[in-house]
């Protein structure tokens, strides 16, 4: 089953999130964020010359995909 993701702002990402990407991944932007109906938040993220697609819940815990 494919979970369906509604495009968000930034600014309506959680805090907790937001924390919990500085924390891993210090030098990472955020480019684009979507959400669930479920409340999981996929973060497309640039850091460097990197490109990366992260998953996290509502408190900001990762999520393996």
């Amino acid at each position: 089953m494919q979970t369906e993701y509604n495009e968000l702002k930034i600014k309506e990402i959680p805090d907790a999130v937001k924390k919990s990407l500085e924390t891993a991944f210090s030098d990472a932007i955020i480019e684009e964020g979507y959400v669930s109906f479920t409340k999981e938040y996929k973060l497309e993220i640039a850091g460097g010359d990197q490109k990366a697609t992260v998953y996290a819940d509502a408190s900001g815990y990762w999520i393996n995909k």
